[in-house]
């Protein structure tokens, strides 16, 4: 099957990975949309395979259910970036997925259309974590807390409820939580914490492919008896560190092109991101890397020494951040060559 734009790439996505991707598309009893299912089911597939992948074309149905969030963070930020028009505008398609074993993936068509794929529960923990662990940093700033008096909770009360939090999440990939409600300073952070994490998610699958992980056959599994294949991400150490550097690099260039956030919070978003990344991969593994390890290869990289001291040091003692507060306000160097 083969899809010559973006759109007609989108529908073929969302069809071969119909199980799991929430569909939405204007006619879907258009042309090619009959051509896409008819691809799929010219395949050799076994019986029992083809009648299961009948069943699931059957249930393909119009309904608009695509993130509206993905769409503003394609068009607002990602569009800033100075590759944007050349590598991304019509080559990506960026879209919820409903699989719950991953959190976020990057998979390759033909004629070099690529799609991140990203399990909308993992943007719904993030939004609910920057709420507890801004009202860890400061329980001032919450106005409510259903079930709650505001009053008697502590910063190790929040941190609790977001321990539970995650722990759900972990082990069921779904988000619950008390109702809370922050002030507008509490507001504020919350959503500087937020748009980095969801942008360096984005940015990091967005890396593999500039990095030209997409292109190592080794890397790659096939997917859904489709051409569409997914990057096992994982694969050693060295690969994961290079997307990583890569990410922070595009999300600082959206954050000085955009404005969205003063780059002295910059250190304090990805010190957030990956203390939620950490609470859902700790360990290191023989191909992946720790969130820890992780977050300090870009500290060191970008940062000053005494902040990568700094840094490592507040996972020991987490006062140092409030003692050394300037360290953890520091930007990073290659946005001080360019000021």
């Amino acid at each position: 099957m083969t899809y010559k734009t973006l759109e007609e790439f989108t529908d073929y996505v969302k069809i071969a990975y119909s199980g799991f991707i929430k569909i939405t598309y204007n006619d879907p009893s258009s042309d090619y949309i009959k051509k896409i299912k008819e691809s799929l089911l010219s395949k050799e597939l076994d019986e029992g395979k083809k009648n299961e992948l009948e069943e699931m074309l059957k249930k393909v149905s119009p309904e608009n259910s695509f993130s509206m969030l993905l769409d503003t963070i394609k068009d607002k930020f990602l569009s800033k970036l100075s590759i944007f028009n050349n590598e991304i505008k019509n080559k990506f398609l960026i879209a919820n997925i409903n699989n719950n074993e991953i959190n976020a993936c990057i998979l390759r068509g033909e004629n070099s259309f690529y799609a991140i794929l990203i399990y909308e529960g993992l943007f719904n923990y993030l939004g609910e974590a920057t709420k507890f662990l801004a009202a860890s940093n400061d329980p001032k700033r919450v106005t409510f807390c259903e079930g709650y008096d505001i009053n008697e909770l502590t910063s190790k009360d929040y941190r609790a409820m977001f321990d539970s939090m995650k722990s759900l999440y972990l082990e069921k990939r779904i988000q619950h939580s008390p109702n809370i409600l922050l002030n507008s300073e509490g507001n504020m952070q919350r959503a500087f914490f937020l748009i980095f994490s969801e942008l360096f998610v984005i940015c990091h699958e967005i890396a593999h492919y500039l990095n030209g992980d997409l292109e190592n056959e080794n890397l790659l599994l096939g997917m859904l008896d489709s051409d569409l294949q997914v990057l096992e991400e994982g694969k050693n150490h060295d690969i994961e560190y290079k997307a990583d550097n890569k990410a922070f690099e595009l999300v600082c260039e959206i954050i000085e092109k955009t404005n969205i956030m003063p780059p002295q919070l910059i250190l304090f978003s990805l010190l957030f991101t990956f203390d939620v990344l950490m609470l859902l991969n700790v360990s290191a593994s023989n191909s992946h890397p720790s969130s820890y390890n992780r977050l300090l290869n870009i500290v060191n990289n970008f940062f000053d020494s005494k902040t990568s001291e700094m840094v490592a040091k507040s996972y020991l003692d987490p006062t140092i951040i409030d003692i050394e507060t300037g360290y953890f306000q520091t930007v990073p160097t290659m946005m001080k060559t360019n000021t």
